[in-house]
């Protein structure tokens, strides 16, 4: 897991949402739309997993700003935490 990032460096929800349609090709608009496809859900566990882990955002503050649940939040940043190790993923590039 990369260090702990800060809104004071510039970093928020905006940035691994940025971070993330850079990664996968998709606009960021198409990453927010509700639907199962893989490399959507893919996009948006990375999201949650980085806004929890690298942002210190709590799942419940991440669910009102995505308008989902506290449980798909968390489940997904689970998701999103293998991804991430799998690929060798980091929020901010080294």
């Amino acid at each position: 897991m990369g260090d702990p990032v800060s809104q004071s460096q510039g970093y928020d929800v905006g940035y691994a949402l940025s971070r993330v349609a850079q990664l996968t090709g998709l606009e960021t608009d198409q990453i927010l739309k509700p639907g199962k496809q893989t490399v959507r859900v893919y996009a948006r566990s990375l999201i949650y997993h980085w806004a929890i882990r690298s942002l210190g955002m709590t799942a419940v503050a991440v669910s009102k700003l995505l308008g989902i649940s506290q449980s798909a939040v968390t489940r997904a940043a689970y998701r999103g935490e293998a991804i991430a190790a799998a690929h060798n993923l980091e929020l901010v590039e080294r």
